[in-house]
């Protein structure tokens, strides 16, 4: 199971998750963004910079995420990928789609 560490800067939610994100994290992971969402918000940042793998399943919840915050008219931002994970979404052309930082914190919140 995935570790996810959540914290609130104002309207901001940021998730740091930890390891890996697998089918099996899917549900927990859907249900916490989905709880953030329902306390409101303007972005939702998840914070990868610790996690080595994703799967299919992970990217479509991002992908769900992102759409869901779309229609609230709030934002997703992914930050901190290593290079590896970072690939995955270069080689998908995911990088168009999604808001991708090499880093978060409240100064970059702003640009």
């Amino acid at each position: 199971m995935v570790s996810v560490d959540k914290r609130r800067s104002g309207k901001t939610v940021i998730f740091a998750c930890g390891d890996k994100i697998l089918l099996e994290d899917i549900a927990a992971l859907r249900e916490a963004f989905y709880e953030a969402m329902a306390e409101g918000l303007d972005t939702l940042v998840l914070d990868l910079s610790k996690i080595n793998h994703i799967d299919s399943s992970g990217i479509s919840l991002f992908v769900s995420t992102k759409n869901a915050l779309s229609k609230l008219n709030a934002h997703l931002v992914l930050a901190g990928m290593i290079p590896s994970v970072l690939d995955i979404f270069l080689k998908t052309s995911l990088d168009a789609y999604f808001d991708i930082r090499p880093t978060w914190s409240e100064e970059t919140s702003r640009s």
